[in-house]
């Protein structure tokens, strides 16, 4: 009796885990990590075409010195994510706690980079217009999103390993309701 309940209870964990991984692992899942590779652009000004890398410095206590990235390009399309690592116990005594304040950074083998579908947004973004650009940082809203920066200068992509950021999509510069802002 006690190997039936035993088998039981292993079949039951068992199905509840495999459909917890299946459905992490669902691409239609609003859950669904999402990961973008890209070289930044170490600066403030527009230099060229792609994602522009910023650490703010602040001297905040809720949270440490966040890193905003912007994808900029000629055609004057901009998207905005930023990575934020929030000090949970000062957030906690002014507002509750969501699933997005939980940015952080991993280390994974650089075999990640084969065994999953990471889309690299500088080759994907040249061959598009602002409007496709829009269109897609658009669908990023309410994901996991997730950077990889190949850029040498930060080393975060080495021989043995990847570091990846889960980031907060933030926007872009559509215009809203037939209004345009301009500089």
């Amino acid at each position: 009796m006690k190997k039936l309940i035993f088998t039981l209870s292993l079949l039951i964990a068992i199905t509840t885990i495999s459909s917890y991984a299946q459905r992490d692992d669902d691409n239609n899942s609003p859950y669904a990590p999402i990961y973008l590779t890209f070289t930044s652009i170490n600066s403030d000004t527009y230099v060229r075409n792609g994602v522009h890398r910023h650490t703010m410095e602040m001297h905040d206590t809720d949270k440490i010195n966040p890193i905003n990235f912007s994808y900029l390009n000629e055609n004057k399309a901009q998207a905005y994510f930023v990575y934020a690592e929030y000090n949970f116990e000062v957030l906690r005594t002014y507002r509750e706690l969501t699933w997005e304040d939980s940015l952080y950074v991993r280390t994974e083998p650089v075999s990640f980079l084969e065994n999953n579908n990471v889309i690299d947004i500088d080759e994907m973004f040249s061959a598009k217009t602002k409007e496709e650009i829009w269109e897609f940082t658009n669908t990023l809203q309410d994901k996991r999103v997730f950077f990889i920066d190949k850029n040498p200068d930060f080393g975060e992509v080495t021989r043995d390993s990847v570091k990846i950021y889960r980031v907060k999509y933030y926007g872009n510069n559509q215009p809203v309701d037939d209004v345009v802002y301009e500089e």
